[in-house]
């Protein structure tokens, strides 16, 4: 299923319990969104208290989206790899809340320097 319209990708809730076979956001574990060209999909991740794995490889993900990642606790593993992101966010806001976070992955983006790591 791919969720494009006008170039843009919109993720809603819908499409969420879709691909999950959920009844609700509370109950989505696992995601997979690989290779749907999502210019945007954080934010409604981001009302899944209970993700602790989501793949997101493969799409057109950027810097403003990665902020929406400080609300998900729980995330154990997050793939970002094939996107567009250019750096990750400053500051120690994002990632401090991730005490769960065990795997993130990054290769294949834009990231030029490695302080932005």
């Amino acid at each position: 299923m791919n969720p494009k319209t006008n170039n843009d990708s919109i993720v809603t809730e819908g499409l969420l319990l879709r691909l999950t076979d959920c009844k609700s956001l509370e109950e989505i574990r696992v995601i997979s969104l690989r290779n749907k060209e999502l210019t945007s999909c954080m934010r409604m991740l981001s009302q899944c208290p209970n993700l602790t794995i989501a793949y997101l490889q493969g799409n057109r993900l950027h810097l403003q989206d990665l902020m929406y990642l400080q609300t998900l606790q729980n995330l154990k593993k997050v793939d970002l790899s094939h996107n567009n992101i250019s750096a990750l966010p400053s500051g120690d806001n994002v990632f401090k809340n991730l005490i769960n976070l065990r795997f993130l992955y990054l290769h294949n983006n834009r990231i030029s320097k490695w302080s932005d790591v």
